[in-house]
């Protein structure tokens, strides 16, 4: 899986295992510090090799499943 740019500061992401949308509000030791609402307000840290910019989920999860497809295809 490829991963397109940088999680930044201000930006919406969610995990690469799905999940609430979150927004990052802040980043230090490549911890990501996020907010999020359900029923409540939520903030917790997450590692950034966990998060995905919600303007890539899409396009990263469609790559995966190509990719899975073809493996198939291939066993």
């Amino acid at each position: 899986m490829k991963f397109l740019k940088m999680v930044k500061v201000g930006e919406i992401v969610i995990k690469n295992t799905g999940g609430n949308k979150m927004r990052v509000i802040s980043i230090e030791n490549s911890i990501a510090e996020c907010v999020w609402l359900t029923e409540s307000f939520n903030q917790s840290y997450f590692n950034l090799n966990d998060l995905v910019p919600i303007s890539q989920y899409d396009s990263i999860f469609k790559d995966q499943h190509r990719e899975e497809k073809i493996d198939k295809l291939l066993s």
